[in-house]
């Protein structure tokens, strides 16, 4: 019984250790798909890809068509630099122009105060991650914090039935081929 309640335990914390390392990338993703079915923006039409793939802001594009979004990001980011497309610049964008939906910028909102909290947490301290801690540090437990992931996707225009929430697999997929099709 304790062997099980160990096992148990340590299944918990590698799920929680998960969900600090996935968190950016996913909320990344989820936020641009968010501005696109939302606003019908795409990101994509402002940016280009790196010699390694890594999307970064383009100077030229944004000023010649995107000069709404630029004076967003410069308002929000006064030392804008034209880099990597975070998560975190996709927060204002949201904000702005969705601000009638406050349910929405209020998720958002929360979900990049978790992230910034969390890899705050994964990146400066080396100690075990529980829920407590978690929940300390965020106001949120993981569940709460995963309820608010479920809740994105939808404004993102997944639809995830409840059994592909149940299965890691199948949710995996999902993930894959929908970043897959948004790469092409």
């Amino acid at each position: 019984m304790a062997r099980r309640r160990s096992e148990e335990h340590t299944s918990e914390l590698q799920s929680l250790a998960y969900l600090v390392r996935a968190l950016s990338p996913i909320l990344a993703w989820l936020f641009d798909r968010i501005l696109k079915t939302q606003t019908s923006i795409q990101v994509d039409e402002y940016c280009y890809r790196d010699k390694k793939k890594i999307r970064k802001w383009d100077r030229n594009k944004l000023e010649q068509r995107g000069q709404e979004i630029l004076s967003i990001l410069v308002t929000e980011f006064p030392d804008f630099r034209y880099g990597t497309v975070y998560g975190s610049t996709f927060v204002p964008l949201i904000e702005h122009y969705c601000r009638e939906n406050t349910a929405l910028c209020k998720l958002v909102r929360d979900l990049r105060t978790v992230e910034q909290e969390v890899r705050n947490l994964a990146a400066h301290e080396v100690q075990c991650v529980t829920d407590e801690t978690i929940q300390k540090l965020t106001g949120f437990t993981s569940n709460q914090i995963m309820a608010k992931v479920r809740k994105a996707y939808g404004y993102a225009g997944m639809n995830i039935r409840e059994e592909q929430w149940q299965s890691y697999e199948e949710m995996n997929e999902r993930i894959i081929a929908a970043i897959g099709q948004q790469a092409t």
